[in-house]
């Protein structure tokens, strides 16, 4: 990569007749009225608190030497249960590559079993180098699914060692407004970056406005931009210059640095959903609260965000309309005050609205999480046991023992799920295809079919990571994954040592809703 300053230099020697032609340039244009006086400019800094749900609770340490950047991860050994040699034989680009296409589906076990294959302390495959392949492929999938605290936590420990994982500390950097280390990095090693906009925002967030303008303006007169990009770091440099002006229309592929400068001059955003990635700061705790409910339940549904966020924005204000957002919050506080108020009537009449509508969002193991623990405390008694059903539902889909509450239930679903948390196989209230295939997955012979046998060969040959992605890949359909596979994946994350993983997977596919 050719050095950013000789490039400079390039553009200064060829840019002489272009600046001396009648219609130059618009960054030249606005460079020759600016430069003597200067805008008003400066760049709010790092909000490391008002951002950052999770950076706070993963403990870093920077200078931990992986050796190879494929190993680096921040959950080890111990606390996944996968072992050391977790590819196994399996060649570093197979990997990356099974990671990027891995279909996880819809079931919430699944999405966190594969997060935790992202973040896990691992050998690196036996062909890796210093080229972070593996690393990079998990990184990618982190920032997809909005989880960039944990795909900065990666990068932290890794360091910016290549162009390429630079341009993702970078994103990163600005999706989480924690800008400083990565310009500081760029400052401290020039080559990690020729991307003019990035230089252009680090010259300025180092308080240099003069040098990011000179910058911008000379970048633009050799071709190093094109006209909508080069527009924005104008406006962004100078945004009054443009006051009173058509607000220009979105990029159609947008990146990380295109909905920065969009969102530092307050454009509009696009229609639509926009990328999980770019709603990540709505969860800010100064963003408005319907921008801070959508964001929450989405980057809960994705896995990414600790449920208790999404449940204090709900309980942050006084709902604006009814329905929608809005509704759900209503229904979260009617609950919590017929809890506080222990209430049985009211419990047993709010319990059913809240679980409804959470589900329509795909959010019931959310729900389950944040009420089962208040709810197994209740007294089955009174008006509760006509929501006995649904609170054995609750504490299952969060992993708690539910017979006390299952006990009485005719649901033959709810009583297996029940025995199979408590350690046990209830064949007496196997009666579908479904129960009855689970039951197989739990005993000790393996089950007779194709994909079972594939999965268990990779278990067998030491490619634990291959078998463990075969496994979710088939549970992609979630709820509606066929009996057999759900039998041949359980089966195998068994004998992959994830236990509870698959009671968990298990228990959702059971209770949770279909679709």
């Amino acid at each position: 990569m050719k050095d950013f300053a000789g490039l400079i230099l390039t553009g200064l020697i060829c840019a002489g007749p272009v600046m001396a032609q009648d219609a130059p340039n618009s960054a030249i244009e606005w460079l020759s009225e600016s430069i003597q006086n200067p805008p008003n400019f400066s760049i709010p800094p790092d909000d490391s608190a008002a951002t950052g749900p999770l950076i706070s609770q993963i403990a870093l340490d920077p200078s931990t030497d992986f050796g190879i950047p494929d190993a680096v991860g921040l959950l080890p050994p111990t606390v996944t249960g996968f072992p050391a040699a977790f590819w196994g034989v399996t060649p570093s680009g197979t990997a990356a590559e099974m990671i990027a296409r891995q279909d996880i589906g819809t079931l919430p076990a699944a999405k966190a079993l594969f997060q935790q294959i992202l973040l896990a302390q691992t050998d690196p495959p036996t062909d890796a180098s210093s080229k972070p392949v593996v690393l990079l492929a998990r990184i990618d999938r982190l920032i997809e699914t909005g989880a960039l605290d944990a795909a900065e936590a990666l990068m932290v420990i890794s360091g910016p060692s290549t162009p390429a994982l630079f341009k993702r500390q970078f994103d990163v950097a600005l999706l989480v407004n924690r800008t400083q280390a990565a310009c500081d990095a760029l400052k401290a090693n020039p080559n990690l970056s020729n991307d003019l906009a990035t230089r252009v925002f680090c010259l300025a967030r180092n308080g240099d406005w003069n040098a990011a303008a000179t910058t911008l303006s000379l970048g633009a007169t050799i071709g190093m931009l094109d006209r909508p990009r080069e527009e924005m770091l104008i406006r962004f440099l100078d945004p009054d210059l443009f006051e009173g002006t058509k607000d220009p229309d979105p990029p159609e592929d947008m990146t990380a640095t295109d909905f920065f400068l969009r969102e530092a001059v307050l454009l509009p955003r696009p229609s639509g959903l926009l990328p999980l990635a770019y709603v990540y700061g709505d969860t800010n705790a100064r963003a408005p609260l319907r921008m801070q409910i959508e964001a929450s339940e989405r980057l809960v549904a994705a896995g990414t965000l600790p449920s208790n966020f999404l449940f204090s924005a709900y309980r942050s204000g006084k709902a604006a309309s009814s329905g929608g957002i809005w509704g759900r919050a209503e229904a979260v506080q009617s609950l919590d005050k017929a809890l506080s108020e222990r209430d049985e009537a009211a419990i047993a009449a709010t319990l059913p609205v809240a679980a409804e509508a959470l589900a329509k969002v795909g959010l019931s193991v959310a729900f389950a999480q944040e009420y089962a623990p208040t709810l197994a405390n209740q007294p089955f008694e009174g008006e509760l046991e006509q929501v006995a059903d649904l609170i054995a539902s609750l504490l299952l889909l969060a992993d708690l023992d539910a017979r006390s509450w299952a006990l009485g239930s005719e649901d033959t679903n709810i009583l297996f799920a029940s025995a199979l948390v408590a350690g046990k196989i209830d064949t007496e209230h196997s009666t579908s295809s479904m129960t009855a295939a689970i039951a197989e997955a739990f005993g000790d012979e393996a089950p007779d079919s194709s994909a079972t046998e594939r999965l268990l060969m990779d278990i067998d040959g030491g490619s634990y990571g291959p078998a463990v992605l075969g496994a979710l890949r088939l549970l992609a359909s979630g709820t509606e994954t066929d009996p057999q596979s759900v039998e041949a994946a359980l089966f195998a994350l068994r004998r992959a040592g994830l236990e509870k993983s698959a009671r968990q997977l298990a228990v959702q596919i059971l209770l949770l809703p279909n679709g």
